[in-house]
């Protein structure tokens, strides 16, 4: 029997500072916790994400969207763990994120890119589950199915805006993709 079918992909090029997010060393000043979320331009990217956060709520009066993250753990057990993804506020009228990266258990230890690309993939399957994957554009290149890795790579290919990460996404229902940052 064949796993879940892929409908949907959000990714995001990790640059170092997303990183340190992640493993909460991101409080350059010393005056605080330092930023824990991973922002990125919400237009292009609230259609997809509402598909994978889809339960709408409120944190401290503002709105919110709740989806459940699911994974293995390392004996193969089944573990999820709610995740959040924030649409714009006034003081961030253009930005959403996904909130307390560094919280989300299976993304914890991001891995070395060793002269590659580093990227947060987010996948929406068939059975409605969200999972989250780190790869590297080379594992893009060697491991992954050629409808998911080509339009990120072409992504990456091009040359980034100013040192802004470049993210995506993919429907694979219809075959679209959106590449933001080049």
């Amino acid at each position: 029997m064949a796993g879940p079918k892929p409908l949907a992909i959000f990714w995001q090029e990790l640059l170092p500072g997303d990183i340190r997010k992640i493993e909460a060393q991101s409080n350059d000043a010393q005056t605080g916790g330092g930023a824990r979320d991973l922002r990125f331009p919400d237009a292009p990217f609230r259609p997809v994400l509402e598909r994978m956060f889809p339960e709408e709520g409120q944190v401290r009066g503002r709105p919110v969207r709740h989806g459940t993250l699911v994974w293995e753990d390392a004996k193969g057990t089944s573990q999820h763990q709610e995740i959040e993804y924030w649409p714009p506020t006034s003081a961030r009228p253009g930005e959403g994120r996904l909130a307390r990266i560094h919280e989300i258990e299976p993304l914890q230890q991001p891995p070395e890119a060793g002269g590659d690309t580093v990227l947060l993939v987010l996948v929406l399957d068939d059975l409605k589950q969200l999972r989250a994957y780190y790869t590297t554009s080379g594992e893009l290149r060697d491991k992954w199915h050629d409808d998911v890795a080509q339009p990120i790579l072409e992504c990456l290919g091009k040359e980034s805006k100013g040192g802004v990460a470049r993210r995506g996404w993919l429907d694979l229902i219809d075959g679209t993709s959106y590449c933001h940052g080049s």
